[in-house]
């Protein structure tokens, strides 16, 4: 089962990964080249990364595929724990940089936090709530 688990927890942080890089790279393109206020394309990012993702932990890390589920209810309700967990970086993101202020000329440190409590909720979330055997 701990086996089970851990595979799991690396293959679901492979697919963060390439969510990042999506995120980033819509981000990126809508800010730099469309002129997009940045908080109007990270919702624009977010939504598409969190679509990459919930396709490749429901086809990759958690092989289910519940023929009776609706793909869009599915995917509305993995979006929700994915905004909890999105909620929950940038409440830890900013609780650190209000107990050491310095940070701020370093903010990959408080988002590295921020980022790790927020898998872990996503993960078990996902995993419990959504992916369940």
């Amino acid at each position: 089962m701990i086996k089970t688990n851990f595979k799991q927890l690396l293959s679901f942080m492979s697919v963060g990964g390439v969510g990042f890089l999506v995120d980033g790279f819509i981000l990126t393109v809508l800010t730099l080249f469309f002129s997009t206020n940045v908080f109007l394309a990270r919702l624009f990012s977010f939504f598409f990364a969190s679509l990459v993702t919930w396709q490749l932990n429901r086809r990759y890390t958690f092989r289910v595929h519940d023929e009776n589920e609706i793909p869009r209810s599915e995917y509305v309700r993995y979006l929700s724990i994915q905004s909890t967990g999105a909620v929950i970086n940038l409440i830890i993101f900013s609780l650190v940089l209000k107990i050491k202020p310095t940070l701020e000329t370093l903010p990959i440190i408080p988002l590295a936090i921020g980022s790790a409590f927020a898998l872990m909720f996503n993960f078990i979330g996902t995993r419990t709530l959504f992916f369940r055997k």
